[in-house]
């Protein structure tokens, strides 16, 4: 699928998300499956990461917009997703002669950039003081549309994006929202790997399936409150990966796909 600049949209937060944080930005992404949409960030750690693998787990294009010369790969642990995005007919793109550094002066300059491709920006999570906020601002100085997820309020990573929702800022936590709030039709319906209202559940997993509805639950969890075999367990959870209903993270914790 080709790269249409015509529908970009910029992910922005935090360096240090939360894993609820991630997970809402793949949640969104993932609802844009397919589409040409094209989703636009900054290179970083956190939601800017997580926003360029998700789209291209979801078969989107990705730009990746550097605070650097191309003789700088920042931060180094980001090596495999510049690669990626590369294989995958991505973009990564500067303002900076390849012998420029990633100095810290350079990032809220990037900033501008990354909201200046896109006709909206998403905020996952943000500080009250952030790079984020920054994005915010010149998201709405540059007469672009200004969306945010809303995460847990106890989080200091989504003060600044409550203070942005309070500020009028709009909410999204779906993929609709953006298309919606951006006034953007697609050709083929939001597809999701998993949809529980269309797709047939087996009454076998529907019990699990059901206790993984609201959060990630590890497989004590699961077990504890199905009372099923180990054994018997075990072997559900893994037909349900192979079906695409649920998928495993970390540390046994399993989590409904979207």
């Amino acid at each position: 699928m080709s790269c249409n600049l015509s529908r970009t949209v910029a992910f922005v937060g935090s360096r240090k998300a939360s894993f609820a944080g991630k997970e809402g930005v793949k949640s969104i992404i993932s609802d844009l499956r397919n589409t040409d949409i094209c989703i636009v960030s900054g290179l970083a750690t956190g939601i800017d990461a997580v926003s360029h693998q998700s789209a291209m787990e979801n078969n989107l294009k990705t730009i990746g917009v550097i605070a650097s010369g191309f003789d700088y790969v920042y931060p180094s642990g980001n090596k495999h997703l510049y690669e990626q995005i590369e294989t995958c007919g991505g973009a990564i793109v500067t303002e900076y002669y390849p012998s420029f550094e990633p100095i810290k002066f350079r990032f809220p300059q990037r900033n501008r950039i990354v909201t200046g491709l896109s006709y909206g920006t998403v905020v996952g999570e943000a500080a009250l003081k952030s790079g984020a906020l920054i994005s915010a601002n010149l998201t709405l100085e540059q007469g672009r549309e200004l969306m945010c997820i809303p995460g847990a309020i106890n989080n200091i990573n989504t003060e600044g994006v409550y203070k942005l929702l309070k500020d009028g800022a709009t909410m999204v936590t779906k993929g609709e929202d953006i298309l919606n709030t951006l006034g953007w039709e697609i050709s083929n319906p939001i597809q999701t790997a998993c949809d529980s209202e269309t797709k047939d559940i087996s009454q076998k997993y529907l019990p699990i399936y059901n206790i993984i509805s609201i959060e990630p639950k590890s497989f004590d969890e699961i077990q504890a409150e199905t009372n099923i075999e180990t054994n018997e367990l075990l072997i559900c959870l893994t037909e349900m990966e192979l079906c695409g209903l649920i998928e495993q993270s970390d540390c046994d914790i399993y989590k409904r796909c979207k």
